[in-house]
């Protein structure tokens, strides 16, 4: 097994897990990055993480989805006044928009026609966590 000693550092738009055991390129290694809609991309083989550390990986990956999804469940609440549901509604939905690739926020759109209130909010939040 190799020199592993795990850190998790904060960045804009997500968590990096780094070794702090291997210097590399001036910084700690990157083992992965987690988003905060909480999906891994893994920059090293599954096999050269030890299994706990491997398992704090993903439970901050869990935490960060449980936190991500709460935050949208809060920001497209049925107990807001219209005008501010609308406003959030429409501002992820952008977002979706503009961070997807070009088929995939046209797919988003479609799904949405014809649904209550409740399926596009249930959708937009899945099409979040799932793609972020």
């Amino acid at each position: 097994m190799h020199k592993f000693d795990l850190i998790f550092c904060c960045f804009p738009g997500c968590i990096v897990a780094c070794n702090k055991a291997v210097y590399e390129g001036g910084d700690y290694k990157t083992i992965a990055h987690i988003s905060y809609a909480g999906n891994i991309k893994l920059y090293v083989k599954p096999d050269h993480i030890p299994e706990a550390d491997m398992e704090a990986i993903k439970r901050t990956a869990a935490r960060e989805r449980q936190k991500t999804q709460e935050r949208l469940e809060k920001t497209l609440s049925p107990a807001l006044p219209f005008w501010q549901y609308d406003k959030n509604y429409w501002n992820l939905l952008e977002e979706c928009r503009n961070y997807s690739p070009w088929e995939k926020g046209d797919q988003l759109y479609d799904s949405l026609k014809d649904k209550t209130q409740d399926e596009k909010k249930s959708i937009l939040i899945d099409y979040y966590l799932t793609n972020f």
